[in-house]
């Protein structure tokens, strides 16, 4: 009959729930790399950090920042002058003067 839809096929049907269940599955599990860290929020508000390894979150309520290098970090700075004990005495005025 032309009015009648068609009926959902069950392969198509266990298809799309096993992709989906699929989806699921690999955005629960996060493998953080050696030497970083992720923070975790919930809603948008911190919730925990992830250390190296192997972790599970709740895909639709956790989000995931971006990865923090927990690497040592050199900066380099100015020189700066500093007073030491030399140029202490060689600033100083004498306490006795010699004329």
């Amino acid at each position: 009959m032309p009015g009648r839809p068609e009926p959902v096929r069950s392969g198509s049907c266990f298809l799309n729930t096993a992709a989906l269940a699929a989806l699921l599955a690999i955005k629960t599990v996060r493998v953080i790399p050696q030497a970083r860290a992720a923070n975790v929020e919930r809603f948008g508000r911190y919730r925990s950090t992830l250390q190296a390894g192997l972790n599970f979150v709740v895909p639709v309520l956790d989000r995931i920042k971006p990865l923090i290098d927990l690497r040592e970090q050199v900066v380099s700075f100015e020189d700066q002058p500093v007073i030491t004990e030399a140029t202490w005495w060689s600033t100083s005025t004498p306490c006795c003067s010699s004329r």
